[in-house]
């Protein structure tokens, strides 16, 4: 199985992206787990609790925490 994060503090966008994965994981017939985030802080105590993620697609420019300084 393979888990995949989305963070884009752009929601429609974030969207977008989750959709458009989805459907290609579908497609291509892989098992998967997929989360998306508004924020790069709720991603980050995500991770601090312990959970892995195999994929991380990140919006480069965010407010606070963007996702260079995120990886």
């Amino acid at each position: 199985m393979i888990r995949l994060a989305v963070c884009d503090d752009d929601v429609e966008k974030g969207k977008i992206i989750d959709t458009m994965l989805a459907a290609w994981l579908d497609k291509h017939q892989y098992i998967y787990e997929k989360q998306l985030f508004s924020n790069s802080r709720g991603l980050l105590y995500e991770i601090q609790d312990g959970t892995d993620f195999d994929v991380l697609l990140l919006d480069i420019e965010m407010p606070g925490l963007d996702g260079i300084e995120l990886t």
